[in-house]
């Protein structure tokens, strides 16, 4: 997974989140749909890309002791 993590450097780098998924080789991405864009026109040898959408919005909950 050295590959999976040169990209997730190379890719926070440039700023974006990334992450690598689980055990690996898988590395998320979270962004805009503008900045998810311009990765989708960026080549990375030896990944493909899918473009997954997370459903509607998100919901914070903070759960406090008493």
């Amino acid at each position: 997974m050295p590959e999976s993590a040169r990209l997730v450097a190379d890719l926070r780098a440039r700023g974006h989140a990334a992450i690598i998924s689980g055990a690996g080789p898988t590395v998320v991405v979270l962004g805009t749909e503008e900045m998810l864009d311009e990765l989708a026109r960026t080549p990375f040898q030896g990944f493909d890309r899918r473009l997954l959408h997370v459903g509607g919005p998100a919901h914070i909950v903070s759960i406090c002791e008493d």
